[in-house]
């Protein structure tokens, strides 16, 4: 039996039935931690008999240890459950364990408390395996918290992996000539909104701004609204509810540029997303997925000199560079190379 450990996040219904779909079912449990009364996206848990809601209660806390002790295999995914790393560092456990990084579960360490890093060296170290997107990312961990555990490479979700029927994409939903700019992933304040937001008032008549903040601190994003809508045209599209994922590849498809300011991985499959649509986009140098997409030969430009760029921010991509790019991403990110890295992962 694995036995997979999430967070109460909003891809994760797809990913059940991903893995219900091309594994054998009985082979896998979900356990979904949730730390409010009620989750926040149930997608499909409910009417699935392989997925276990564990709340902060006794009961919760006796079903988790049970199904720890007992599964043969552990897939942790994302370190950011203190109690959760720490069980799972003791021996018994974490040498039957995979721990999928997340990337945000990785920076910070300089930061956190020292308890906090301890219990990751201690789980990372011990644990069966690693796995997460990029390679660079990988490396991080090891160095930051001193392990050596093997590196199972995976793309993990399939928010991450592209359809080559949406290769073939008419940007036919505009109204108006301007540019399409997407601005950030999220309400996250980790997407520096006001740093990338001051490098486009230069270009504010020429492009229509699509800024995503229904997921994240919505308190950052009501004041990123009323700073666009101060320095930057009324028709600026900003999105505060959640969206079906169809819907929301539809705005994708509509984008000429994305922005990014992250500071480290993040955003990831909106990047997959935009560059198979042939978008032009822009993300930090000192990032992982910087020099990942450099190693890969991915065409990426430097949110970094943005302003230097001028008029030719604006221009597109030529075609050789946008072909390239959707072939190179299909390549690493397409649907039997999710499920090829999840069987190496259950075979191990």
């Amino acid at each position: 039996m694995n036995v997979h450990i999430f967070l109460d996040e909003k891809f994760v219904g797809k990913y059940i039935e991903f893995i219900d779909r091309s594994f054998e079912k009985s082979d896998h449990i979900f356990l979904i931690l949730c730390s409010g009364r009620k989750l926040r996206f149930p997608g499909v848990y409910s009417d699935l008999d392989n997925v276990v809601v564990i709340h902060k209660s006794l009961r919760g806390f006796f079903d988790f240890v049970r199904y720890t002790l007992f599964g043969e295999k552990i897939i942790f995914h994302g370190v950011f459950v203190k109690g959760v790393a720490f069980l799972l560092g003791f021996k018994c456990i974490a040498k039957k364990t995979y721990v999928v990084l997340w990337g945000g579960d990785i920076y910070g360490s300089e930061k956190a408390p020292r308890y906090w890093n301890n219990i990751k060296h201690r789980l990372l170290s011990r644990c069966a395996g690693i796995t997460c997107e990029l390679e660079e990312d990988y490396y991080l961990a090891c160095r930051v918290y001193n392990t050596n555990a093997p590196y199972f490479e995976s793309m993990l979700y399939l928010s991450n992996v592209i359809d080559e029927q949406d290769f073939q994409v008419e940007k036919n939903c505009k109204k108006s000539n301007k540019i399409n700019v997407l601005v950030g992933n999220s309400a996250d304040p980790e997407n520096n909104h006001f740093y990338l937001l001051e490098k486009l008032i230069p270009y504010a008549k020429n492009i229509k701004l699509i800024v995503p903040l229904s997921y994240g601190n919505q308190t950052y994003a009501d004041e990123v609204e009323a700073y666009i809508k101060t320095r930057f045209e009324s028709d600026s599209c900003i999105l505060r509810t959640f969206l079906p994922v169809e819907e929301y590849k539809k705005i994708l498809k509509s984008i000429d540029i994305g922005v990014f300011a992250h500071d480290r991985q993040q955003a990831l499959g909106n990047t997959f997303q935009l560059l198979s649509f042939g978008a032009k986009v822009f993300i930090k140098e000192n990032t992982t997925t910087y020099k990942w997409m450099h190693r890969k030969n991915i065409r990426v430009f430097s949110v970094d000199n943005l302003e230097a760029l001028g008029s030719d921010f604006l221009k597109p991509m030529s075609n050789i560079e946008i072909e390239n790019n959707r072939e190179i991403i299909y390549r690493l990110a397409n649907e039997k190379e999710l499920y090829d890295s999840w069987k190496r992962i259950f075979d191990d």
